[in-house]
């Protein structure tokens, strides 16, 4: 594992991570909006979950990316 501090400089690896899993993602992250950042990892995340990874993203994460609505993820591991 390896800690990224950066938004702009971590974005490219988090999503070859998030495109490279085969086991399980586990987003953490305090900011994930519904805007041009966060959608970027909406379809990578998606996918992984569609080639059954085992994605895990916080409620109040995945709320904001979907709109602020958690049923419209409802396929999604939503944690705390």
């Amino acid at each position: 594992m390896t800690p990224l501090a950066k938004g702009e400089e971590a974005y490219g690896e988090m999503l070859a991570a998030i495109e490279g899993a085969n086991k399980s993602v586990s987003l953490q992250t305090y900011i994930f909006d519904n805007d041009e950042a966060g959608l970027k990892f909406v379809h990578p995340l998606g996918c992984a979950k569609d080639r059954g990874v085992e994605v895990r993203v916080p409620s109040r994460v995945l709320r904001a990316a979907c709109g602020g609505s958690a049923l419209s993820c409802t396929s999604w591991a939503l944690t705390g």
